[in-house]
């Protein structure tokens, strides 16, 4: 029918901005915690990316300092052009 009801933490629900979707706060809904684990080594760029998500990480910031010092580079070129 198109319909449906979800649980889900507040972060989500200011993500999910939609026309289709309201989403209503249940203020007497018990809290819960939500974890988050991975390997070390050899993960998947995609799990990088969605780490850094889920700890908040902005377009700006990067897990890898390598990456990060990079992409800094790369701005301040960018910033010197202008």
């Amino acid at each position: 029918a198109g319909d449906g009801i979800a649980l889900l933490p507040a972060s989500v629900a200011k993500a999910l901005r939609r026309k289709d979707v309201t989403a209503m706060r249940v203020e007497d809904a018990p809290q819960s915690r939500i974890g988050l684990t991975w390997p070390r080594d050899g993960q998947h760029p995609l799990v990088d990316d969605f780490i850094g998500i889920v700890r908040g990480r902005t377009a700006h910031s990067s897990r890898n300092p390598e990456i990060a010092s990079r992409e800094a580079a790369v701005g301040r070129k960018r910033n010197r052009r202008r």
